[in-house]
């Protein structure tokens, strides 16, 4: 099995992240894929394709869900303990500016998004055993985290060591940089490759593509490994494990689930096709009308004898036989395409609430149970928890790494249940955060005044930020 060899599951899911990356993205990453969303009409040129794409329009329901899901989770900073010597890691968690609170939000996105993601937890790679600890955090020698997208994610391997089912292999996808002439840097493909050697014993190795001499002197490219292993320690020894935590919407484990908003994106990219075919239509009516004429003779209509009246040069005829007239499209289907995009509109709205919802198991549970937390029992919920008990696993790693001692905690927000509130309202601000009638905080403020979250914003702010949302920053004169 070659190095860039990628996992079966990886192969099906591959589309489902592709299609819900492009629709929370938005209009223009949907519409530069062209036919792959919206087939061209049977008949069209291109350049009637164009036409008939650029006059359709892409309802961002899947992204303003997105930024609204996250906007709760984030509506109050996560609780977080951590020993007080990791107040530097904590404001720069990457090595490249990136805070513990953007490095949160971004994960917990990534997840929302295509529902899987992973984050690394390294070292530089010096000598650090000659360095006191103050040389060290003076050089900014210290663990880092890096976030990798589950594209890059190609392959993976679980085993059993002793009696508990490990990690045993991951392989990262990656672009690194090679000088190519002494002003500019190209970048490359390069494969990371974490594993547990045969003395089951944490290393990295990286390959990349070289061009080798092959049979009959013909070239060909093969991915070589690309300088010598990497075998990090921590605290003088080598790690007995690989410092990869995988997140997902339910748990940290290897498994893959489908994205949690594909259905949101899929009614997202069919409401996308509606719109294209109802504005096609309109565009038909409003262009589609066609002069005629009848009770003249072929000889009249050649020889140029018509006169011209109005603007619009009608035509007149002197035979007391003469019709003129201009047919148009009845518009008929109008109305019905019309209420079709509606009702998709409301089945998306319906999509996007229902991560606030309890999942069937859990709501029969709770119901058994008498247990009226519906927040604890949430799609939404949940996904903060997995993202939690992720960003946990990494801290400790990076904590044990730092040589430090105490706890360290991560807890995401998870109190938004619409308690108070019915299903149908939970629908109806839903569509109205989509359809972009309400801001972000409107739609947090609503779920408090809904018995959801405390109101913590008086009436006169929120007024601020809607306009702001609509106009910009208000500057005095």
């Amino acid at each position: 099995m070659a190095v860039d060899s990628t996992n079966p599951v990886y192969d099906e899911l591959t589309p489902l992240w592709t299609a819900v990356r492009d629709a929370a993205a938005g209009e223009r990453a949907v519409k530069d894929k062209g036919e792959d969303y919206l087939p061209a009409l049977g008949g069209q040129d291109a350049t009637e394709y164009a036409a008939f794409k650029a006059r359709a329009s892409f309802f961002n329901a899947t992204g303003r869900t997105v930024d609204g899901l996250s906007g709760m989770v984030f509506r109050k900073p996560p609780e977080q303990e951590f020993p007080e010597g990791m107040n530097a890691f904590m404001e720069d968690v990457t090595l490249g500016g990136m805070d513990f609170q953007g490095f949160a939000e971004t994960l917990t996105e990534e997840v929302l998004v295509v529902g899987r993601t992973g984050i690394l937890v390294d070292f530089p790679r010096v000598e650090t055993g000659g360095f006191t600890q103050a040389e060290a955090d003076r050089m900014n020698l210290r663990p880092f985290w890096s976030l990798y997208k589950t594209e890059a994610i190609i392959d993976w391997r679980v085993g059993q060591v002793g009696n508990k089912t490990v990690l045993t292999q991951v392989r990262l996808l990656e672009t690194a940089s090679e000088p190519e002439d002494e002003f500019t840097d190209r970048e490359v493909e390069q494969i990371r490759v974490l594993d547990l050697d045969g003395e089951l014993l944490y290393r990295q190795r990286l390959y990349r593509r070289k061009e080798l001499e092959g049979q009959r002197g013909k070239s060909r490219m093969e991915w070589v490994q690309f300088g010598d292993d990497i075998l990090p320690s921590m605290n003088s020894k080598r790690l007995d494990f690989i410092p990869f935590i995988f997140t997902g919407p339910r748990d940290c484990t290897p498994h893959c689930c489908k994205p949690p908003l594909i259905d949101l994106a899929d009614k997202n990219l069919d409401h996308y096709r509606m719109d294209a075919d109802y504005k096609h239509s309109l565009h038909f009516i409003a262009a589609g009308s066609t002069r005629w004429v009848k009770g003249v003779s072929e000889d009249e209509i050649n020889s140029g004898n018509f006169d011209s009246v109005g603007p619009t040069a009608l035509l007149a005829s002197t035979s007391a036989e003469a019709e003129f007239g201009i047919s148009e499209p009845s518009g008929q289907g109008i109305p019905a395409q019309r209420l079709a995009l509606q009702d998709a509109e409301q089945q998306m709205a319906v999509l996007g609430a229902r991560m606030l919802s309890p999942d069937k198991k859990q709501a029969e549970a709770a119901e058994t149970a008498a247990i009226h937390r519906q927040g604890e029992a949430s799609v939404l919920a949940s996904l903060a928890m997995a993202v939690s008990i992720a960003l946990t696993k990494a801290l400790e790693i990076a904590r044990d790494w730092t040589g430090l001692k105490g706890e360290v905690v991560v807890k995401l927000n998870t109190d938004y249940t619409a308690q108070g509130m019915s299903s149908a309202d939970l629908i109806a601000l839903t569509k109205a955060l989509q359809d972009g009638g309400i801001s972000q905080l409107s739609y947090i403020e609503a779920l408090q005044r809904g018995e959801v979250l405390r109101a913590d914003l008086d009436a006169e702010e929120e007024i601020e930020r809607l306009l702001q949302d609509q106009f910009g920053p208000v500057t005095e004169t």
